[in-house]
């Protein structure tokens, strides 16, 4: 809370990670490891002075343990940080979107569609509460049962790390937490985290069950966005979209071999992972701008190895083969259900 700049820095409070601490700088850093990496979360927390020294010691300490390091979502001011000696290869791995509270009602007013869509939910009887610290003790199993039907919905089984859905098993003390109900049934709700050197929010998760209505999420954040701006807030970011269409110069320095696998990802994942329909829901929440988010490793060049040890830091103890091999299995079978779907479907007879 003194030194959270980045938007990610409060999430290494959830479950899972291990901490590494440097009292003389005031610094720690969330991390796990993965093979003989140490998958950084975003980079160290501390005084913005301090912080080149505490990289430092990081690596120094990695490197104890066997260990190289990657830095993952970590943002422009680290890479100018740590890429100017050399010692250190830098990819782009996306953007997140950010946007001033305050203007975030003249966005609304531009957007005919995006009001019709906030509209929808509320004639559908969708409210939505901010809670406080009680009630939203009071309220933990209804949101917990929330997420376990939002996940059913995935392709791939939960990720871990920054993309954790445990959220609420972690601290909560100092994120906001709103609710949308229906019927006063929880149906959604978003959760956000603070970002302290940045006066702001990240909005971490915003989880709603299969049958809540379309524009519960969008009513969700213009709540949170008009909360924010009421409490003196001048950023939120809904967070990263990977391999974002917003930094496509940027990504076209990547390696070439990270660029073709990019590229297929991009082309052949959709069934796993919905890149474009995520960055269109960013952009329809209108954005002020995208700020790249980039992969760090304190190697001269970037490898196979540490994009492995990045995506397992996000697979949890499971292997990221293995998490695909599971998203292709569902896959599978929801399209076989289709098929019966189709199959089984009434014929009309000719008269």
């Amino acid at each position: 809370m003194r030194h959270g700049r980045q938007a990610s820095a409060y999430q290494i409070l959830n479950p899972g990670f291990q901490y590494w601490f440097e009292n003389e700088l005031d610094a720690v850093a969330g991390y796990v490891r993965r093979g003989d990496w140490w998958a950084i979360a975003s980079g160290s927390i501390c005084p913005k002075k301090s912080e080149a020294e505490a990289c430092r010691r990081i690596e120094a300490d990695a490197a104890k343990d066997g260990c190289r390091v990657v830095y993952v979502c970590a943002d422009e001011t680290l890479k100018q940080l740590l890429s100017t000696a050399g010692r250190h290869a830098v990819v782009t791995l996306g953007a997140e979107p950010m946007r001033e509270p305050s203007r975030w009602p003249l966005r609304l007013k531009e957007s005919a569609s995006l009001r019709q869509q906030l509209n929808r939910s509320r004639n559908k009887g969708v409210t939505i509460h901010e809670l406080s610290p009680a009630e939203l003790a009071a309220s933990l199993n209804e949101l917990k049962a929330v997420v376990l039907d939002w996940l059913t919905t995935r392709p791939l089984p939960a990720m871990r790390f920054l993309n954790d859905p445990r959220t609420l098993d972690g601290v909560l003390a100092d994120r906001r937490v709103w609710v949308a109900r229906q019927g006063g049934r929880a149906i959604a709700f978003l959760l956000a985290s603070p970002v302290v050197m940045r006066n702001g929010y990240l909005m971490e998760h915003v989880a709603r069950r299969r049958d809540a209505p379309n524009g519960t999420a969008e009513l969700l954040i213009d709540a949170a966005l008009r909360g924010f701006a009421a409490s003196g807030c001048t950023y939120a970011t809904l967070g990263l979209v990977v391999l974002s269409s917003h930094v496509k110069e940027q990504m076209a320095e990547n390696p070439r071999w990270l660029r073709t696998m990019f590229s297929f990802a991009r082309a052949h994942g959709r069934r796993f992972y919905n890149y474009d329909g995520l960055e269109r829901f960013r952009e329809k929440m209108r954005p002020d701008g995208w700020e790249p988010i980039y992969l760090i490793t304190n190697t001269p060049t970037f490898t196979p190895a540490a994009l492995y040890a990045a995506g397992a830091a996000f697979c949890g103890e499971r292997s990221p083969a293995g998490v695909v091999a599971r998203g292709v299995g569902k896959a599978i079978q929801t399209e076989l259900g289709w098929f019966r779907t189709w199959m089984n479907r009434p014929t009309v007879k000719p008269k």
